[in-house]
């Protein structure tokens, strides 16, 4: 869970970044990244749901190996309902106006769906940079075992 947090933090604050920089995220590029991340998660999870165990003798060794990947199909899935979440709600958002808030004495107008739109924008990147992640550790760790039972 504390993982999780971090995530939401740091995309927080990433996506407070790009709108005081200026960058203007649009709903376009919000459905494509939704689509790759929906084609990444899919690769992703076939891979996980091809991953063979059976070779595997040893049960304390072959019972560690089911553990890493019933985690890592259980944050894939987290993820990528929190990426669904945010486009919805992102979608849902895109009509509204400018809110304004007073922060020491000073306005500042915020447009919600640009707010929306980064905090999708960054929270979808990273999470994508993290299923890519998993996906080369789940190689890495399928190749180990690839390797193991040749010997």
């Amino acid at each position: 869970m504390r993982t999780y947090l971090y995530r939401l933090i740091v995309g927080i604050v990433i996506a407070i970044i790009i709108i005081l920089l200026g960058i203007d995220i649009d709903s376009e590029s919000i459905n494509i990244l939704f689509t790759v991340y929906g084609i990444v998660f899919s690769v992703i999870m076939s891979f996980i749901a091809s991953f063979n165990t059976r070779e595997v003798r040893n049960i304390e060794i072959r019972k560690k190996i089911l553990e890493v990947i019933n985690t890592m199909t259980k944050w894939t899935f987290i993820d990528f309902i929190t990426v669904a979440i945010l486009f919805a709600a992102t979608m849902a958002i895109s009509e509204c106006q400018n809110i304004t808030l007073i922060v020491y004495t000073k306005k500042i107008n915020i447009n919600l769906a640009s707010l929306a739109n980064a905090i999708t924008f960054t929270f979808t990147m990273i999470l994508l940079c993290l299923t890519a992640y998993k996906f080369i550790q789940l190689r890495k760790l399928h190749n180990k075992i690839e390797d193991e039972l040749i010997k």
